[in-house]
């Protein structure tokens, strides 16, 4: 049996764990080796965790397309906010 769970990558800590955040806000610290060589925080991983009667295993996808796709969108949110001529943002 196979489940596919997406996250994103919150921060580093300097204990070399990652927190992991879901889009129910639900954290999962994971060693930083464990994850694809390069990733950095705001990636967006895929976490595919397989199970049978005799083993288990996580595997961890950088979905790079979700990662661009969620950047860009972040960038239209902050070119959206209007800002003071002192270039604060108004709320």
């Amino acid at each position: 049996m196979s489940e596919l769970q997406t996250y994103s990558i919150d921060r580093f800590e300097d204990n070399g764990l990652a927190v992991l955040e879901n889009a129910e806000s639900e954290s999962l610290l994971v060693p930083q080796a464990f994850l694809p060589f390069g990733t950095k925080e705001g990636d967006i991983l895929m976490l595919e965790s397989t199970r049978s009667e005799l083993s288990s295993s996580l595997t961890f996808y950088l979905n790079q397309e979700e990662t661009e796709r969620k950047k860009a969108a972040l960038q239209s949110l902050r070119e959206s906010l209007v800002q003071a001529p002192d270039g604060d943002i108004i709320l």
